[in-house]
């Protein structure tokens, strides 16, 4: 883990200026000026009001506390209650760890959801927990607690499972094992640094950035059984704690996870797209037919196209927001229907075609195929 040392210098500097927002304490405290005992597995109540200390880089207000701890030892830090705040760990004028101040607030103005902040001990002895408030108006109470945290012991993950980590080189890797085929979720997540995630084998590669809250990653894939490698690296060349979790996600029964599956008409068909792919569908129509067809997803963007036979057509937003919508007239024969992502995602996605019409007469249909092949081009 990369730790960035602060000097009175430094942080005189930043007060000064005021040109970033850190979460950092005042400099006395900041340099081991005391503070309220924190114990491991209990927690700590309080409140930052008016009275409580200032940030000289930004005029919110903090609290601050001593943790004891051993050498090497992980530790995970929660911040809830009503405050929108954030932490920061130290040791003496060392930065060891800090969460950004991006936490979300209720209608009501309180805290969104708790802060979580994981980080190892660089050696024995006493850390400085600083809990800040977001900005100069973030007043309230708070709980903190801290947590000792299992970290990765280099096995192979099995769904279910986690590791907690930290980032000490570009990337990463972590083996994980499938036992049985089915729906997984892939996440990577830090409030250290910008995290990517990929995840390859057994004839599978898929990459993502912020599919995750915020900067976090996440991939939902289907996984056969076999052998994978999950990578884990920053975007911004940046260091710290992470979260890898393999979970199982619930498949509904029927869903097309393989290309080449038939499209019947008049039912809706459930899919699986894997983020950068696309699913192909074959339609075979028997009669000159108008036939609609509407593929949409809560996942992703959509993007639909119908090919073969003559005809080549596609279409991204022409449903309700941004899902796709096509209506073709088409004659017997054979086509191919994909459905991808407009914004390389993953998800779920339903598809549908329609057959509005089944006796159109020849003429009416190869000029509207002749028509659709035209605009095509």
């Amino acid at each position: 883990m990369r730790s960035s040392t602060l000097s009175l210098a430094v942080i005189a500097t930043l007060a000064l200026s005021g040109c970033d927002k850190l979460p950092l304490p005042g400099i006395k405290q900041a340099t081991g000026g005391g503070g309220n005992s924190l114990k491991l597995d209990k927690e700590a109540r309080g409140e930052l009001t008016s009275s409580s200390g200032v940030n000289y880089n930004d005029g919110s207000r903090h609290q601050i506390y001593t943790l004891r701890l051993e050498a090497n030892q992980a530790i995970e830090l929660q911040l809830g209650g009503a405050l929108n705040g954030s932490l920061a760990v130290y040791k003496g004028p060392l930065l060891v760890a800090s969460t950004a101040n991006t936490q979300g607030m209720g209608e009501d103005g309180s805290q969104a959801s708790a802060t979580s902040l994981a980080f190892r001990s660089t050696e024995a002895g006493e850390y400085t927990v600083a809990v800040n408030g977001a900005q100069a108006s973030a007043y309230g109470p708070y709980v903190l607690t801290a947590k000792p945290i299992v970290a990765y012991d280099g096995k192979p993950l099995t769904p279910g499972g986690n590791a907690i980590d930290w980032l000490i080189s570009e990337s990463q890797d972590y083996k994980f094992t499938i036992a049985n085929a089915g729906l997984y979720v892939i996440t990577a997540e830090s409030a250290n640094f910008d995290t990517v995630l990929k995840v390859s084998g057994n004839g599978v590669e898929e990459e993502n950035d912020d599919g995750g809250n915020g900067l976090n990653s996440r991939l939902q894939m289907y996984l056969e059984p076999g052998e994978y490698t999950a990578n884990v690296r920053s975007l911004a060349d940046t260091r710290g704690s992470f979260k890898l979790a393999i979970a199982n996600s619930t498949l509904e029964a029927g869903t097309v996870v393989r290309d080449g599956t038939e499209l019947p008409l008049n039912q809706r068909v459930n899919g699986l797209l894997g983020s950068g792919g696309s699913r192909s569908f074959n339609l075979v129509l028997s009669q000159h037919s108008r036939v609609s067809f509407d593929a949409r997803s809560s996942d992703f963007d959509t993007v639909l196209e119908v090919s073969g036979n003559g005809v080549n057509a596609e279409d991204d937003d022409g449903g309700n927001g941004t899902n796709s919508r096509l209506d073709l007239n088409l004659a017997p024969g054979t086509y191919t229907v994909d459905v991808r992502s407009l914004g390389g995602n993953s998800g779920s996605f339903t598809l549908q075609a329609s057959a509005a019409n089944g006796n159109l007469n020849r003429s009416t249909a190869a000029d509207a195929i002749e028509a659709a092949a035209a605009s095509a081009d």
